[in-house]
């Protein structure tokens, strides 16, 4: 077993660092999240407003919560997207968790992402075909 480990360990270390923006990940996001970039399936509920980005219509807002860091989109419609963009080199290169608007509300969330020391995020919304970001990155407070 722990020989096995060594092996898989060893095999994904050779992959490197998965770099994507926003626009190539749509055509990922059929397929579901990207299993070494997004956080599990929950969110920190009334985390503390970061910073956020408007969109053509709509926004993206950054969260920070006891669970770690998510986006919240609203006043979207169905299809925008927002992204919870994430990096451990200050963003020269970056995961991209993304949440599709499915309901009638027009709001996303996305998935969490652990903060640990050195990593910085950014929100991002996709609206009426583009998308915007927010102006930089934010570090964890434990950097």
């Amino acid at each position: 077993m722990i020989k096995h480990l060594a092996v898989v360990a060893a095999a994904v270390a050779g992959l490197g660092v998965l770099s994507i923006s926003p626009a190539q990940a749509d055509a990922a996001q059929a397929q579901g999240p990207i299993n070494y970039s997004c956080g599990p399936k929950i969110h920190s509920g009334g985390g503390m407003y970061m910073t956020e980005v408007r969109g053509r219509r709509g926004k993206a807002v950054l969260k920070s919560g006891s669970r770690g860091w998510y986006v919240e989109g609203a006043g979207l419609r169905r299809g925008d997207r927002v992204s919870l963009d994430w990096s451990d080199n200050g963003g020269r290169s970056y995961h991209a968790c993304h949440a599709v608007v499915r309901n009638k509300w027009g709001t996303a969330l996305t998935w969490t992402v652990d903060e640990v020391p050195g990593r910085s995020f950014r929100a991002c919304v996709k609206s009426k075909g583009t998308w915007r970001c927010t102006h930089g990155w934010w570090k964890t407070r434990w950097s």
